[in-house]
């Protein structure tokens, strides 16, 4: 059966049946080999300036402190051959590919081998024949204290070293793959391509339904961005036939969704104004330094109807007074990454409500200030330090924690599901 096999990431495509059994059967012993000797890349970080591994290193003296890299030196330090080919692309655009692509190299090896390099068909084949379950059976202290059995435990253990094994040939971001891992010449021709199509009817939710069309556009891209990175040109026809059956795809997809499956709209959903002001009031009510960043956060946010990555990038010399509001420009976001339209970097302006403390901007930002001096003690720095991932789960943790506590409330009197309310659900609003 496929319900175990390590086929896919909690997405079992339906009717598959693996090809090696012991794959399927991860309770068969194992004769305790380590998986060492599988070649795992590692990122490789760019060298910035002041790092230590230039030749400026005789600027610092013996047992002097060298200042931790600032977020503009890391971005610095990224204009490299290789730091300028990783950027092409988002960080999370090529994780998502590469996520996506070892989950179809890993189904290919299951049930089509035939389009699987050898070389990786013999890393795969090794994994499987040497993997080691003793890390599951820890007992006292790191007992395991899920509600997973110990196969399905399995199952998920063999298909994380798997994955391992193919993410080392498919390679990091900004570099060739280093080890083939799929035919691709061989799945462009005559009607192999409907080993793809078969592979994308086969995927499923973990409830056998559907997924929504645009993911099924998702895998597709993923499937392009492969053949990309390998430098091999898809022939027309090859492309045409492939987009003429995720016509059909994404019709029974998006049929399937009209009738139930899932819901129709897309991620979170949006806060009501009403809502909005209750979030604040409850940031508010923490009385935590973490509240009232969470307050700060949320107010800007909705105020700029921006996500909360590109909040999370705002400096305190960003704002700028502008008769009754704060403009604050963005010269990168999601929708202008390279900065080509000048009207993306014209200033979003916030006002002050002092008739509403909970839609007001501006006592948001003294509150969020008063209580952390050091944003003011550094004039050029971000109005939130850290990365902007960092910041947006600093928001998400503590958004959950007042979720949490208020859920009968939000869920009774807002008719909100807390798990239809997101960090997306402000720029929504």
């Amino acid at each position: 059966s496929t319900a175990g096999s390590p086929g896919n990431d909690g997405e079992t495509p339906a009717g598959a049946t693996a090809t090696n059994s012991t794959a399927t059967h991860p309770e068969a012993p194992a004769n305790g080999t380590s998986n060492e000797a599988i070649d795992i890349d590692a990122a490789n970080d760019a060298t910035v300036e002041g790092s230590g591994t230039n030749d400026n290193d005789d600027d610092w003296s013996i047992g002097e402190e060298v200042p931790a890299l600032s977020n503009l030196d890391r971005i610095r330090g990224e204009m490299t051959l290789e730091g300028i080919e990783r950027n092409a692309r988002a960080k999370s655009t090529f994780t998502t590919r590469q996520n996506e692509n070892q989950l179809f190299i890993l189904w290919l090896y299951h049930h089509a081998r035939e389009f699987v390099d050898e070389g990786l068909v013999s890393r795969l084949n090794t994994v499987i024949e040497n993997v080691e379950y003793s890390p599951l059976m820890r007992t006292g202290k790191y007992k395991y204290k899920g509600k997973k059995s110990l196969t399905e435990r399995k199952v998920i253990h063999l298909k994380d070293l798997c994955r391992k094994a193919i993410d080392g040939c498919l390679g990091r971001a900004g570099a060739a793959p280093p080890h083939d891992t799929v035919k691709l010449v061989r799945l462009t021709e005559g009607d192999n391509y409907k080993i793809f199509v078969e592979y994308l009817a086969k995927r499923r939710k973990k409830n056998g339904g559907l997924m929504k069309p645009s993911v099924y556009k998702g895998y597709r891209s993923s499937l392009s961005f492969l053949f990309f990175r390998y430098g091999i040109a898809k022939p027309q026809i090859f492309d045409d036939k492939v987009r003429n059956a995720m016509m059909g795809i994404k019709r029974i997809a998006n049929r399937a969704n009209q009738r139930g499956e899932g819901d129709i709209g897309d991620g979170k959903r949006p806060l009501t104004f009403e809502l909005y002001q209750k979030m604040n009031e409850l940031f508010l009510g923490l009385g935590t330094h973490e509240g009232f960043f969470g307050h700060a956060f949320s107010k800007a946010t909705f105020n700029l109807a921006c996500r909360g990555d590109s909040t999370g990038q705002i400096h305190t010399m960003h704002l700028q007074w502008s008769g009754d509001a704060v403009g604050i420009p963005f010269a990168h976001s999601k929708e202008a990454q390279t900065g080509a339209d000048p009207t993306k970097r014209l200033p979003r302006h916030c006002y002050s409500n002092p008739l509403d403390q909970t839609a007001d901007f501006s006592s948001a930002i003294f509150g969020y200030l008063a209580t952390h001096p050091e944003i003011l003690a550094k004039p050029d720095g971000p109005l939130f330090p850290g990365t902007m991932d960092a910041q947006t789960q600093r928001f998400r943790d503590v958004l959950k924690l007042v979720l949490l506590k208020h859920k009968d409330m939000i869920e009774k009197d807002f008719a909100f599901n807390i798990g239809q309310i997101g960090v997306h659900s402000w720029r929504k609003a």
